[in-house]
């Protein structure tokens, strides 16, 4: 019998997200080189609370997006429940939506500044890489129980 805790949902999405190199380089490769410039080595904490969710330290390299084991030199946390996460990357809930009503909070340096450039990212993501394997896993997760 194996030990092995098993992964969240929004671990499972995350590292799923986080995996292909190739296409994080070809969204940056897209970006102008002064905001590209701005966004390298910065390291943001993504947590999201409850049983499904979990804490992520993400930092931006030349080479992708990566996960970081360092609390270290964090500008920006972003807070969600894991109910207000699945919402969001199966399409339930749009995250300015969620924000507006208080159900992302961020905090950290330039905060506000940064919040609105996070959320265009984020919604970005989720629909181009999250949504559609997000929806499949919640409709696996429920034929399960």
């Amino acid at each position: 019998m194996s030990n092995e805790k098993k992964k969240t949902v929004a671990e499972t999405l995350i590292d799923f997200a986080l995996e292909d190199k190739v296409e994080h380089q070809a969204v940056m490769a897209q970006l102008p080189a002064d905001k590209m410039a701005s966004i390298v080595g910065r390291k943001g904490k993504l947590i999201i609370d409850g049983d499904e969710g979990g804490a992520f330290i993400i930092k931006m390299t030349p080479y992708g997006i990566f996960r970081d084991n360092s609390d270290r030199e964090i500008r920006n946390e972003i807070w969600m429940t894991d109910a207000t996460f699945i919402d969001i990357v199966i399409g339930e809930l749009e995250p300015k939506t969620a924000r507006a009503r208080g159900q992302v909070l961020f905090s950290g340096d330039r905060s506000l500044y940064d919040a609105a450039e996070i959320i265009d990212i984020f919604e970005k993501w989720i629909i181009t890489k999250l949504k559609p394997v997000a929806q499949k896993m919640m409709k696996a997760l429920a034929k399960e129980k």
